[in-house]
């Protein structure tokens, strides 16, 4: 038979020595015969390729362990001119024929000059030819991921003769092996400065700097300036594919997707308060990093988290195993470092605030899809959610919505059910030693704040239950109150439209004719339960929770502080609550109290904050379809398609091209074209005011024109919005200053300055709407 040429492409390596045993047991259907002869037959009909043993002993002694299929190993027999694929239809030969086409047989050795044959005979032959084009070996080094070495085999001698089943082996002392696998790389070492390792000569062509350096006299830059008796941070962000985002961060390290790292801004040289890491993405990316990508943004955080931690004189605390540590502030809202780097350095280990219980951990379903809708920001893509894993991520409701609970509300209650997972009757332990019981983790908190508000007198937190019971023995009015509210509650509330008490329930709370309660021991009881709420008066068993807070109750009571939470909060309505507010409110539910500015600052509580907030616009989307969800970078897309339409009369193409007089009152029913080109089909009127009006409805932000990000929607007025008659006017945010919108004068879509067309014509009557994080295209 011919003899054969055979790649190996690795993407996960290790250079660990297998014996040829295990390496069979790895290999499924491909083997090595007993001669050290190497077959496959996976995708192949009994073909087979002799390879000289010492040869192949080399390279796969070193590489065996990551030669699985789950591995992603791809094998491709090539004929001796490397024109022709012997393994094109194997299962396994996925990316190989691209390369193979451009490298053919001819991988060269160190000198670039001599290239081998792999035979079945003891001697090899050699060619001559030029050296392989760089562009080409380095296509090849990304696939396989790692570089291309040629070693010697002579090391391997006696082992592979062993295997082999021979005494001894001649060896040719020019014989080398092509080795997919990387060399042992270099050590990020905190002892040594970010210029001593570019000059690291194990760190070489993995630790560079980048072909494009920072400009310290940018503008950005500057203002990023360390200040005297700062403390630098580190930022660790996906790639941003928006186009010209003033708002971008300046990245000082990136992160290449082959694991390489270079050097855009030497922050010990430049020091700035923000060290960031970008790590590098394709446009349309939302996927979480590739292992070699991620390996090297753990490393690369670590060493300079140390760095800043040998250097400066942050916060320390004590982890649980005792081992002081000094917290430095890493932000990571994408989830792109691993979760022991973060903690290792007092990130997500326990609150700076240190009377605030440890947040609750996330469960990996909820903080999968809170990474992903957070990895789409950027991005210039979108994202598909099946809808069977969101549904999975809420747990089914036994008590239906009620008439009267808004979807906001609803979003929130379930976004709490998502993260806390538990079942109606289920008891918790908070880690400051409260309880929470049921689906939305209720605590004394809860309890007691609805109880008060119900009396109209404030119970302390914890509430102090034994106060409330002396008032209800002193003031008959309270009894009669109480009686009152649990009768209404019963009854589904004011309007009848509430979630309703189970029957008999609010019957135990009934005052009789001498004006106590007919049932004292079941309110002694209610009170007691609420007593054992804050963690300091015994366990609480799942009959109890039936009891005195059945599932019915934990819904009236859960509705009943989201709302008095979010306005508190001073959200005007709670249907329209954004993420943001969203994911503060979802702090509120998991403290039973509406959290200080101090403690919403806690990196561990903005985290979780982000995530609720995630969960609930996910439950929003949700709301809205049966169907997949889709999250978009919708800044990216509304930005690309204003840019797309320039010169097209978009009012006209539209069903208000009758009444806004030939396109000079089109701009309401332009940007009604783009947003609907962009998904999102609610959005449509020929009248700024009522355009708004709808975005606002649903979600959209309004800032002011100073925070304009490019996508955003810009509008204006003058007098009375929704006067029509070009008393406002509406566009798309543009890059660098621009925005596009209709012009009444060329009644085309135009780019232009924003300053001219907005701010100096409508001045403090300017604002900007931003979509929400995540958007479902009707």
């Amino acid at each position: 038979m011919p003899k054969l040429f055979v790649r190996l492409f690795f993407t996960s390596l290790s250079r660990k020595p297998l014996a040829l045993r295990t390496f069979n047991e790895n290999m499924g259907n491909s083997r090595i015969n007993t001669e050290g002869d190497f077959r496959y037959t996976q995708g192949l009909k009994d073909r087979s390729a002799d390879i000289h043993p010492l040869t192949f002993e080399k390279i796969m002694t070193e590489n065996a362990p990551a030669a699985r299929p789950a591995a992603r190993t791809h094998f491709g027999g090539f004929r001796s001119g490397g024109d022709s694929s012997v393994g094109s239809g194997s299962s396994l030969g996925d990316g190989s024929s691209s390369v193979s086409s451009e490298v053919g047989d001819g991988m060269s050795s160190p000198n670039g000059f001599r290239r081998y044959r792999l035979a079945s005979t003891s001697t090899l032959k050699d060619d001559t030819s030029s050296k392989v084009d760089p562009s080409v070996r380095a296509r090849l080094a990304e696939q396989i991921g790692g570089e291309m070495t040629f070693a010697p085999v002579g090391d391997y001698n006696l082992a592979a003769a062993q295997l082999a089943g021979k005494k001894s082996e001649a060896v040719d002392p020019n014989l080398y092996a092509f080795n997919g696998a990387k060399p042992e790389a270099g050590k990020f070492d905190p002892k040594k400065s970010v210029a001593d390792l570019l000059n690291d000569a194990t760190l070489q062509g993995r630790f560079r700097v980048a072909d494009q350096q920072a400009n310290p006299n940018d503008a950005t830059r500057i203002a990023d300036k360390l200040g005297p008796n700062e403390k630098p941070s580190i930022k660790v962000v996906y790639q941003d594919h928006s186009d010209n985002n003033p708002n971008k961060p300046q990245p000082d390290f990136i992160v290449k997707k082959d694991g390489t790292i270079q050097v855009v801004n030497n922050p010990e040289r430049n020091p700035d308060k923000e060290i960031v890491v970008q790590v590098e993405r394709a446009k349309g990316e939302t996927d979480a990093p590739p292992a070699a990508q991620q390996k090297a943004t753990d490393e690369l955080v670590d060493y300079l988290a140390q760095r800043l931690a040998d250097k400066y004189p942050y916060p320390q605390s004590t982890t649980p195993d005792g081992q002081v540590t000094k917290n430095v502030p890493i932000e990571d809202k994408q989830n792109l470092v691993s979760d022991n780097v973060e903690k290792k350095f007092g990130n997500g280990a326990k609150p700076e605030v240190p009377s605030l219980p440890q947040a609750p951990e996330v469960p990996q379903q909820v903080r999968d899809t809170s990474d992903a809708m957070n990895r789409t920001a950027g991005s210039g893509g979108s994202r598909n959610f099946g809808r069977d894993g969101v549904d999975q991520s809420f747990p089914q409701r036994d008590v239906p919505q009620a008439l009267n609970e808004s979807n906001g509300v609803a979003g929130v209650k379930d976004a709490v059910a998502s993260v806390m997972r538990a079942k109606n009757d289920e008891v918790r332990t908070r880690s400051d030693g409260r309880k929470q019981v049921g689906r939305y983790g209720m605590g004394s908190g809860h309890f007691g704040g609805w109880l008060g508000d119900i009396l109209g007198i404030d119970l302390g937190d914890p509430p102090d239950m034994a106060k409330l019971a002396e008032l209800l023995k002193k003031h008959p009015e309270l009894r009669q109150k109480l009686a009152a509210a649990m009768k209404k509650a019963q009854q589904g509330g004011q309007d009848g439209k509430g979630t309703k008490l189970p029957e008999g329930f609010a019957d135990k709370f009934q005052v009789g004719e001498d004006g106590n309660f007919k049932d004292q021991k079941f309110v002694d009881g209610f009170l007691n339960f609420g007593d054992k709420l804050s963690g300091t008066k015994g366990d609480i068993s799942s009959a109890e929770v039936n009891q005195f807070m059945p599932k019915e109750l934990q819904d009236v009571i859960a509705t009943d502080r989201v709302e008095n939470y979010a306005r508190q909060m001073g959200v005007q309505d709670p249907n329209k609550m954004n993420a943001q507010e969203a994911g503060k409110v979802g702090v509120a539910m998991y403290l039973g109290r509406v959290p200080t500015e101090q403690e919403m600052a806690d990196p561990t509580y903005q985290k979780y904050a982000q995530d609720f907030g995630n969960m609930y616009q996910m439950s929003r989307a949700r709301q809205s379809g049966l169907g997949d969800i889709n999250v978009s970078d919708a800044n990216g897309k509304l930005l690309a398609l204003s840019n797309g339409l320039v010169g097209q009369q978009l009012w006209a193409q539209g069903k208000y091209r009758n009444v806004v007089q030939g396109g000079n009152l089109g701009c309401a029913a332009a940007v009604t074209e783009v947003l609907q080109k962009a998904g999102f089909s609610y959005a449509s009127s020929a009248g700024v005011g009522n355009l708004t009006d709808q975005l606002k409805q649903r979600g959209w932000t309004q800032l002011p024109v100073s925070q304009a990000q490019p996508g955003d929607v810009v509008y204006g007025w003058r007098g009375n919005l929704h006067a029509g008659g070009g008393s406002g006017h509406i566009g798309i945010v543009g890059e660098n200053g621009s925005v596009y919108h209709n012009s009444s004068r060329k009644t085309t879509w135009s780019h232009d300055n924003l300053n001219s067309v907005f701010t100096r014509r409508f001045g403090g009557n300017t604002y900007v709407l931003r979509p929400p994080a995540n958007n479902r295209a009707a």
